[in-house]
């Protein structure tokens, strides 16, 4: 039984207990003499009546009364009985079903005043209404962040109004428990864009702390229905967003589950920010596209439609084609001629393996010229995790140079003790393919990564979780960082060429030491600031990256997160469990939105003939620049043809020969990246 469960239950059979005990509720008449609310409340934590009878009223400033909801009501004390102390809170919440109150009611209240996990309240024996339609007492004005972490403490019960324009950063549970959190602004994580460890980074972390506020719908179930955020209704098609933005919150604030929460009790006015994008950007001077996804734990049972649970994933085969479906749509419109892949399942590169059935309904929604093929590295599995990493691609667009290299525990450098750098039993194996560009015979070598989460322990191996804010396994990843760069250098596919691109799931921000380690061996981030792939405990960041050696970087016009997984509610995935079943319906749409928890990481690159290597770049990272500052022209695309929209000569390649391998098909133009 969950805690919130046990709470709930704990407090049935009180509310039973009482009843059954036939308790005779004392009168209370308008007129009578009462205790102010802010002597109730008191100035500390708790309120210095608890187990005292009181008398006590106020204006009822929002009514929770319903059985699902608080199960009671909120009065305020009007602005001219309010005291001038800023310590003590004037609004008080009151426990009772009965008699029905409305906002605006006067009333007057005996009952016990008591403490409920931590919520100051009184437990009604008697109450009576004394007018009604009355003015509200005004709200009290709150920015954020916070001054301090008892603000709130202080306004418990009262109606606040924060007149700022907020933005929502952590909506991942709207579903479960009908609530999401707003900040003054988008929240990073401190290790994102400061060292670890720092003034800078503490600073972050402390404001972060004041700079959030719990949005609540007052109801206290469980998997609610509707969810009433955003807009009366959330949907697949109606979503509530990290980074939309809001005006005007006004309502009350209480305490319950171990959080100060908001109960809207005026509309919310939404700002229409960060509005999902049907496909991510293009640039038009781009020739090949490089992705990165992870994709949550794609199972496929035996590949005959059972199997099922396996060790991660779908449940289910229903659940399996909801996943598929929607994976499918966020690697169609990824449109990459590279993907590098995580989290796919590792049963091997046969037809019924995972990889090749992704492949298969992939290509299913591809035009001949677009089909894609998967790597095979010659061996049963990549490691002994259930996950591994993978990489597709399109065999007319690249070719494969040679053969696929995997680094693990086995052929990893070594560190002074001679113990391998890179442990395959926490990090999954590196998988690394060359390629040559079909349209300019420029050649490449992609590594895909998927290092130790953080939230996993390594106290076995001497890797305590880290005192600077960098998770779990920091040392393991580092070495893996450290391993991958000196393994790179030994030219493991031997192709004897500088452009090397390291993709992946990192499981580290961007300003931790397994990057840094990275940025040091000269694999620098292509990300601008700002950026982010995921977010966890409603702060951004980068565990999804794309690095590259300056001669590689030198050729990418384009660098993009595509915001269509980590910013929507985790109720619109695949699964079908913590739903009704008409949610099971309405929270599901085969599109790319929450088809994962991370966002897929996208770079354009401008390849050029061999002869043209000495090319400096600058014109690609003038590019660069104004694509990702542009983000105008998002949803102004036009509809890409069977050959990427509009035509532009291929680097390397006489017009004329160009057209011949346009009509077979060996080469697609992508002017529109």
């Amino acid at each position: 039984m969950t805690m919130r469960n046990a709470c709930l239950t704990k407090l049935a059979l009180a509310v039973a207990a009482v009843s059954a005990a036939g308790q005779v509720h004392a009168a209370v008449a308008c007129g009578d003499t009462s205790t102010p609310i802010s002597e109730i409340q008191g100035s500390g934590s708790s309120t210095p009546k608890a187990g005292e009878t009181v008398t006590v009223e106020g204006i009822v400033t929002a009514d929770l009364q319903d059985g699902s909801k608080l199960n009671g009501f909120f009065i305020q004390s009007t602005d001219d009985d309010a005291d001038a102390d800023p310590m003590t809170s004037e609004g008080l919440f009151i426990y009772a079903q009965t008699p029905d109150v409305a906002e605006g009611d006067a009333v007057i209240i005996s009952g016990e005043a008591k403490e409920h996990y931590g919520h100051t309240q009184v437990s009604a024996t008697a109450i009576e209404i004394c007018s009604s339609d009355n003015q509200l007492p005004s709200p009290a004005s709150v920015s954020l962040p916070l001054d301090s972490e008892d603000t709130l403490e202080t306004l418990e019960g009262m109606r606040i109004q924060l007149d700022q324009t907020l933005t929502a950063n952590d909506v991942r549970e709207l579903a479960r428990f009908g609530a999401f959190w707003v900040s003054n602004g988008r929240r990073f994580q401190p290790t994102e864009v400061a060292l670890p460890g720092s003034d800078e980074a503490q600073s972050i972390a402390t404001t972060n702390e004041l700079n959030r506020l719990l949005v609540d719908d007052g109801n206290d179930s469980q998997n609610p229905e509707p969810v009433v955020y955003p807009n009366g209704n959330l949907s697949a098609h109606n979503s509530l967003r990290n980074g939309e933005t809001l005006s005007g919150l006004t309502g009350v604030v209480y305490y319950t589950w171990s959080q100060y929460r908001l109960f809207p009790t005026e509309p919310l006015q939404y700002g229409g920010t960060n509005p999902r994008t049907t496909a991510p950007e293009t640039s038009i001077d781009g020739n090949l596209r490089v992705a990165s996804f992870n994709v949550l734990n794609y199972f496929n049972g035996d590949g005959e439609g059972g199997g099922f649970p396996t060790a991660r994933g779908a449940d289910d085969a229903e659940e399996l084609e909801r996943q598929k479906d929607k994976l499918i749509a966020a690697l169609e419109a990824l449109d990459a001629d590279v993907i590098g892949l995580m989290e796919i399942e590792n049963d091997g590169f046969d037809e019924l393996s995972a990889i090749a059935q992704l492949v298969d309904a992939l290509n299913a929604t591809q035009s001949e010229s677009d089909q894609y093929a998967f790597v095979d590295p010659g061996v049963a599995t990549i490691g002994d995790d259930d996950i591994a990493v993978g990489l597709i691609y399109r065999p007319t667009q690249v070719s494969p140079v040679n053969t696929a290299k995997i680094l693990s525990s086995n052929n990893s450098p070594l560190d002074d003790s001679d113990a391998p750098l890179f442990n395959d039993d926490k990090n999954r194996p590196a998988l690394a393919q060359s390629f040559e560009d079909a349209g300019t015979g420029d050649r490449f070598t992609v590594v895909v990564n998927h290092l130790k989460s953080k939230g996993s322990s390594c106290e076995d191996l001497g890797d305590p979780e880290d005192p600077n804010g960098q998770g779990n396994c920091n040392q393991i990843r580092t070495n893996a960082a450290q391993a991958l760069s000196q393994w790179l250098d030994t030219d493991p596919t031997g192709v004897d060429d500088d452009d090397i691109l390291i993709i992946g799931d990192l499981n580290a921000y961007s300003m931790e030491d397994p990057i840094r380690a990275l940025s040091d061996a000269g694999y620098d981030s292509l990300k601008a600031e700002g950026e982010y792939s995921y977010v966890y405990d409603g702060m951004s960041g980068n565990l999804d990256h794309a690095l590259a050696n300056d001669s590689l970087a030198n050729k990418a016009v384009l660098v993009q997160d595509w915001h269509i997984n980590t910013d929507e509610p985790s109720a619109l995935d695949y699964n079908l469990e913590y739903k009704s079943d008409a949610q099971d319906v309405s929270f599901y749409a085969a599109t790319p939105f929450r088809s994962s928890d991370h966002d897929p990481v996208i770079v354009d690159f401008k390849m050029v003939a061999d002869d043209d290597d000495s090319d400096d770049g600058s014109d690609s990272n003038d590019d660069s620049n104004d694509s990702n500052t542009d983000g105008n022209d998002k949803d102004d695309k036009d509809d890409r043809g069977p050959f990427g929209g509009a035509f532009m000569p291929v680097g390397g390649l006489p017009g004329a020969l160009v057209g011949i391998l346009m009509v077979v098909g060996l080469v697609r133009l992508r002017g529109n990246r």
